[in-house]
């Protein structure tokens, strides 16, 4: 029998353990996750266990709470590489998780046994490389894998309930024609199923026991795709028979001047939630449908969101492709009941516009350094920000905030985008989209108004660039809601042997002051430590470091079209570290660290192979927690104080990531004393939920 199952981390404290499992049944199953040099050991607990091992236990994490070794772990199997009659094997002896490539999704349990006695996940089983996809406490994200032999199977298997409700799984059906002509109308409907197509993984939310039929909205977007009746229809789902409900959408190809594939994007929507996307391709022909087309792909992924963690206030999808002018926008918002446009959104930005605007962005902001047009030049820029984004995001954003106000919340904004150029989050708030009396006092002479990222949490991710048969997408999706300082590398730059660049005495301080103050481990930015590093194959005191996060104070240069010219400028030598070596590293994929790059420019993206390119596409999708680094050059005093600051924030108060961002760009950008531009550089890639685990 398969249940779904609990994530904990083994970092956490048994106290933070505790209050996660709180509103869970004792029968509920629990994972707990221990990384140790590159390998991932998993251990099957239940709730009751678990409470009754940690009560009271004063150990400073849940590896030493538990006593948790290599020949403890549970064994595990694989949806992509084990067979059913495999999995049954394993299975009879004992509970097995179950694994979706890095991701851990449930629990194998003996049918002849519905519980287990005594100190649980103790039979020895071979680890898995890598780390999850998410950290922190996760719903299954997968289905279950297949029923033992001789007994039916639906696809799917009831899950246990927890939190008082219960679980809903199923995968999600997009069906539309094989191949078009250009300009025809065809229908696409969007709906569930009991089984998926190959590629595609279940949806799950978490819903009232007793509520038979579910609320869903779905969504449409696609490149050189029309939608004349509109993009977005709610979609009522029943417990019993999810294939009956079914959406139909009217789409038109785009004229065309020779026969392509067109990709139909499907979002789904659940209490506030982005819950999953699904993805259907479409060959469409310039004077008729292709004859012989080669079979459609489609697929899908779950997004399942980390419960009691609220969805985001809004959530923007903003989509383009490569070359392209157009962008195309989806909106979201936890609440259900504010309208939301069903026709399609678009912009223009104007040819290759958005990546000469980064250029310029990168030039212009720091050469104002002192001038009495600093803040002059930030509302301007904001304000070209705010035209590029469309009316409807500026009326729900309005009526949200609003809303936030009256409940005494700061507004989180999560923007899920493949455009790498344009920085949103500098987008002009002035009062004629939001109540003057929210905004800071009118500087003399100056425009009243504030730039987004100063008033709002705001995160922003990137959509899958690369989907792998067993891997699952990259970037994971949502974003992770947690993420660990446990084991802290701290990179300074010391170029003060270098007669070709400035040196950088406060960077300096600033990594000797954060490793100091957070039991940091210091490194320098040599090619052999950052070897070293990206490898995994860091020691302290004669035993294996795997970073969980990592500060780089150094210089850094981008240039959004040479990739080459990109990176982490290194000491005592002529290279640099690039995109292309991040990507071609194992660091990020094995312990999925929060990454803090505090050096010039180096939160700028780019585009490569039509990708989402950059240091910060790099690290993205490559695995991190989070990331954060600024977009244009900054003041070395300037950079310290507020890298140092921020982690007074996030690691000894416990303030989200975003919200301490937040704080210190509305601090700064309200005190022009310093004259500088520096506070408003840093870009944050993560949920805006996202906190640092109590270690």
């Amino acid at each position: 029998m398969f249940r779904s199952a609990i994530v904990l981390p083994s970092t956490l404290t048994p106290d933070v353990a505790l209050q996660r499992l709180e509103p869970l049944r004792d029968d509920v199953s629990v994972v707990v996750r221990r990384e140790e040099d590159g390998t991932t050991y998993c251990y099957d607990f239940s709730v009751g266990t678990l409470r009754a091992a940690l009560q009271g236990n004063p150990a400073p994490t849940l590896t030493i709470a538990l006593n948790l070794h290599e020949w403890q772990a549970s064994p595990q199997v694989d949806l992509h590489s084990t067979s059913a009659e495999e999995a049954e094997r394993v299975a009879a002896g004992g509970h097995t998780v179950v694994l979706d490539g890095d991701d851990i999704i449930g629990v194998l349990v003996p049918r002849r046994s519905a519980t287990r006695g005594g100190v649980e996940g103790t039979r020895g089983g071979g680890p898995t490389r890598g780390g999850g996809g998410t950290r922190g406490l996760d719903q299954p994200a997968a289905p279950a894998p297949p029923a033992p032999r001789g007994e039916p199977t639906t696809g799917l298997e009831a899950s246990p309930a927890a939190y008082g409700d219960s679980l809903f799984q199923a995968f999600p059906r997009v069906m539309a024609p094989d191949a078009v002509k250009a300009g025809e109308q065809f229908d696409v409907a969007v709906g569930f199923s009991l089984s998926g197509a190959p590629g595609a993984t279940a949806f799950t939310v978490v819903a009232p026991r007793e509520q038979e039929n579910l609320p869903f909205v779905v969504s449409l977007m696609g490149h050189g795709l029309g939608f004349p009746d509109g993009v977005r229809q709610e979609l009522t789902v029943s417990r019993s028979a999810p294939e009956a409900a079914t959406a139909t959408f009217a789409v038109v190809a785009d004229p065309v001047e020779t026969d392509l594939v067109r990709v139909v994007e499907v979002s789904y929507e659940f209490d506030g939630n982005v819950v999953g996307r699904a993805w259907r391709e479409v060959h469409v022909g310039a004077a008729a449908p292709p004859a012989a087309p080669t079979p459609p792909l489609e697929g899908g992924t779950s997004l399942a969101p980390t419960p009691n963690v609220p969805a985001p206030h809004i959530t923007v999808e903003v989509r383009n492709r490569q070359g392209d002018a157009q962008l195309e926008w989806l909106l979201h918002t936890r609440y259900s009941d504010v309208a939301l446009p069903t026709m399609r959104i678009t912009t223009d930005l104007g040819n290759e516009s958005a990546r000469e605007f980064a250029v310029q962005l990168m030039n212009q902001l720091p050469a104002q350094v002192g001038s009495p047009f600093l803040r002059k030049t930030v509302t301007g820029i904001g304000r070209a920000v705010t035209g590029a984004m469309p009316a409807e995001f500026w009326s729900l954003f309005a009526e949200v905030w609003d809303r936030a106000k009256g409940a005494g919340e700061v507004p989180s904004i999560l923007i899920v985008t493949n455009e790498p150029y344009v920085p949103w989050e500098l987008a002009w708030v002035g009062d004629d989209i939001i109540d003057p009396a929210d905004l800071p006092p009118e500087a003399p002479g100056e425009s009243v108004g504030m730039p987004l990222g100063c008033l709002c949490r705001v995160g922003r991710w990137v959509p899958p660039i690369t989907r792998t048969p067993r891997g699952g997408d990259r970037p994971a999706t949502p974003p992770p809601t947690t993420a660990s300082a446990a084991h802290l590398a701290v990179v300074i730059g010391d170029y003060a042997s270098d007669t070709n660049l400035r040196p950088l005495p406060e960077a300096i301080e600033e990594g000797k002051a954060i490793a100091l103050a957070y039991g940091g481990l210091p490194l320098k930015a040599t090619e052999d430590d950052f070897g070293r590093l990206l490898s995994n194959e860091l020691e302290r005191n004669g035993a294996p470091f795997g970073p969980t996060a990592v500060h780089v104070a150094a210089h850094g240069e981008v240039s959004p079209t040479m990739q080459q010219y990109t990176g982490i400028i290194l000491s005592a030598s002529d290279h640099r570290l690039d995109p292309f070596v991040v990507q071609g590293s194992s660091l990020t994929r094995e312990t999925k660290p929060f990454v803090f790059l505090n050096a010039c420019q180096v939160g700028t993206a780019g585009s490569v192979l039509s990708d989402y390119g950059g240091l910060a596409g790099a690290f993205v999708s490559e695995g991190c927690s989070g990331y954060v680094a600024p977009l244009w050059n900054v003041n070395d005093l300037v950079a310290r104080q507020f890298a140092e600051e921020f982690y007074e924030a996030a690691l000894k108060t416990g303030t989200s990531v975003s919200e301490s961002l937040r704080q210190l760009r509305s601090r700064y950008a309200s005190d022009w004393d310093q004259q500088t531009a520096t506070p408003l550089a840093y870009v944050f890639y993560g949920h805006p939920e996202l906190t640092f685990e109590k270690s």
